[in-house]
This record gives C-alpha cells, sequence and structure tokens, in this order.
C-alpha cells in the first residue's frame, strides 16, 4: 500500500496530490491518505497516528462542490486532533 501512497499527479478535482486510488493531503499537521467513493465515502489513514477513519454519507445529498468533503476532512482534523493527548500518555 505504501507505494500507491507516492504522489503520481495532482488531482484536478481536490487540488491534493494523487498517486494510484488514494488522496494525498495534510489534515491538522499529518500526513493523510484517503479514498474518495460515492456520495462521500471516505476512509482516511493517517499513518502518524496509527489512526483509519472510516466515514460514509447519504449518497443523495452531498457532493464535494457542496463543501461536504472539506467538511469531512475537517472533522478528520478534529478526531487527529482529540488523539493529541492519547497518543502523549502513551508515550510517557
Amino acid at each position: 500500500i505504501k507505494l500507491s501512497w507516492q504522489p503520481r499527479t495532482a488531482s484536478r478535482f481536490t487540488g491534493d496530490g494523487y498517486g494510484y486510488g488514494w488522496f494525498i493531503r495534510q489534515i491538522a499537521g499529518e500526513a493523510v491518505f484517503y479514498g474518495w467513493g460515492y456520495g462521500g465515502q471516505m476512509v482516511y489513514v493517517v499513518p502518524g497516528r496509527a489512526l483509519t477513519v472510516v466515514m460514509t454519507s447519504d449518497e443523495n445529498g452531498p457532493a464535494g462542490r457542496s463543501g461536504h468533503r472539506d467538511d469531512l476532512h475537517a472533522l478528520l482534523g478534529r478526531i487527529i486532533e482529540a488523539t493529541k493527548d492519547v497518543r502523549e500518555a502513551r508515550s510517557n
């Protein structure tokens, strides 16, 4: 999977990096790799936090152009921030 995370091009839809099925971007200071499916179905992998997050959406409502994708990214950012204290506590 790591080889598929190498950026090969920039997505014309998001401006994010793109490599063999994965979009690539920074969220909350972490490298994030995500798969984006129909209707806002998302899977996020955050290797630096050993975190995987899956989100489902109503396929009839949201779309990338409506800002829904950005809302999901923002939610992931809050999840990443919430894990900061947990990770620091485990390393102490």
